[in-house]
């Protein structure tokens, strides 16, 4: 298998494990040390949060606070061995049963097969 192919057979299998809301399964694909920068924050780069710990921490509480939440993947890419893109509408009801509807991509970067860094870029409903 290419090394593109391979990197879209992992990203296939992250989203899987996210829809299905499998924290072990999304958390199998990321390094130890791998970082996540979230869509908002108040640095230029969101919040940045560094471990698995912490990730599957902000995972775990994206699942619980919306437990319809579900990524509709548009796309993933390769660009290289080293980096990937996928491209996604994110759909969830909050606690408050307000709706969320918004598009996004992911960009990954990965070494040794894992992903060492994901940041979320996403529109901002008006």
């Amino acid at each position: 298998m290419s090394d593109h192919n391979a990197i879209v057979s992992q990203l296939q299998s992250l989203f899987e494990g996210f829809n299905a809301h499998d924290l072990d399964k999304v958390m199998s694909h990321f390094a130890r040390d791998a970082m996540f920068d979230t869509a908002g924050g108040s640095d230029p780069h969101g919040n940045r949060l560094h471990g698995i710990d912490e990730i599957a921490k902000a995972f775990k509480n994206t699942f619980q606070e919306m437990p319809d939440c579900h990524w509709d993947i548009q796309f993933h890419d390769a660009a290289s061995p080293s980096r990937a893109v996928s491209h996604w509408i994110f759909t969830g009801t909050g606690q408050g049963g307000d709706s969320v509807k918004v598009e996004g991509v992911d960009i990954f970067h990965f070494k040794n097969g894992l992903i060492t860094h994901k940041s979320v870029f996403k529109k901002v409903p008006s």
